[in-house]
């Protein structure tokens, strides 16, 4: 798996010269192994909450395996922990639980370099409560795009892979094939919109989207416009055509519709699929859970979100494949919904769609 290397200067709203005493100590003193020992190197007052919280936004804390809300939750605390640890070793009084830790444990001499480390606060490390999940959450994505320009930890339209195989004609690195095909669906994500005056005097926008391939500029006349556009980040289907450019200029998107993704996909499936390993014997699986239990979330869920789109589960069992109707569920298929699944300690759970083509959106 690649390493992707950002530089920390580069995140928006972030001074390099406030980045200084993090740096220097880390070059000095090696990797930061846990919070309280970042708290403990580095005067966390002078570096500043808001540089804290835009780090942890950026996902510059994700190392420490917490999830970024909890981070964000306790950054307050965490700030005035190290201002309190630094004032104290600066005028010799020590930390109150200096001398806690046994500098002769060969175990955690090898994770902290012989560093006297204060684990006396274990709601900063990591824990069942607050372990960094499989998925970053859409919302945390959004911060990495305000902050750094680009999405790092994963796109938005990962989570929306079946919508993007039933419902898009193509990824938008790919949109020129697409030219004089008539009109089509892609799914992308909405991320912003320039209106202008044409020379007659009628609107017109130069509409933004991309998805994990590409950026797409598409143009959408005042007949077109929507009566309001969707927060940037917001993934959504754009109908309309690629039309050869006059006079030699390249093919060009005309935007005819733009619907939100929930939207379409609430209105056209019409059942889900969960598919998911199951052991024969009932045995835990990867996260602890029997093949039993892990049945149950799934339904406990469904019946968190009624709607009518039939459920069916597809349980694969050793060599044997197992289809399992469930007429007593019906699911909303929201984005509510399937953010709760992608959520569960589910190893290998997929979702699938019966639905009906997007041409009749």
């Amino acid at each position: 798996k690649g390493i992707v290397g950002f530089g920390l200067g580069a995140i928006k709203g972030i001074g390099v010269a406030v980045l200084e005493d993090l740096i220097r100590e880390r070059e000095a003193g090696g990797k930061f192994i846990n919070l309280t020992d970042l708290a403990q190197r580095v005067n966390l007052h002078r570096v500043g909450k808001k540089t804290i919280e835009l780090l942890i936004q950026a996902g510059a804390l994700d190392g420490f395996g917490m999830a970024r809300p909890h981070l964000m939750e306790i950054v307050g605390d965490l700030v005035k922990y190290s201002e309190t640890h630094h004032t104290a070793k600066s005028t010799g009084q020590g930390g109150l639980f200096d001398g806690l830790m046994d500098d002769d444990d060969p175990e955690e001499s090898s994770m902290s370099g012989n560093r006297r480390v204060d684990h006396a606060n274990p709601a900063w490390g990591p824990s069942a409560g607050n372990a960094k999940p499989a998925l970053t959450p859409l919302e945390w994505l959004a911060h990495e795009k305000k902050i750094l320009g680009v999405y790092v930890s994963a796109h938005p339209l990962d989570f929306y892979k079946e919508d993007v195989r039933l419902f898009s004609k193509a990824r938008l690195a790919d949109v020129d094939q697409l030219t004089g095909k008539g009109s089509v669906g892609l799914v992308a994500v909405f991320q912003d919109v320039q209106e202008r005056l044409t020379k007659s005097g009628n609107r017109m926008a130069y509409v933004t989207i991309e998805d994990d391939s590409s950026e797409l500029e598409a143009l959408c006349f005042a007949r077109d416009i929507p009566e309001q556009f969707p927060k940037p980040g917001s993934p959504v289907v754009i109908v309309g055509d690629m039309s050869e450019g006059f006079n030699g200029a390249p093919p060009r998107f005309k935007m005819e519709r733009m619907i939100p993704l929930e939207q379409v996909r609430a209105e056209r499936v019409q059942g889900i699929e969960l598919r998911m390993a199951m052991a024969l014997s009932g045995a835990s699986g990867a996260r602890g859970a029997s093949g039993r239990d892990q049945l149950q979330r799934l339904k406990d869920v469904c019946s968190r979100h009624k709607g009518r789109a039939t459920v069916r589960f597809k349980l694969q069992m050793n060599d044997v494949e197992v289809a399992v109707a469930a007429p007593e569920l019906a699911v909303d298929v929201r984005d509510a919904f399937l953010q709760e699944l992608s959520a569960l300690p589910i190893d290998g759970l997929k979702v699938g769609y019966k639905t009906a083509p997007l041409a009749k959106v």
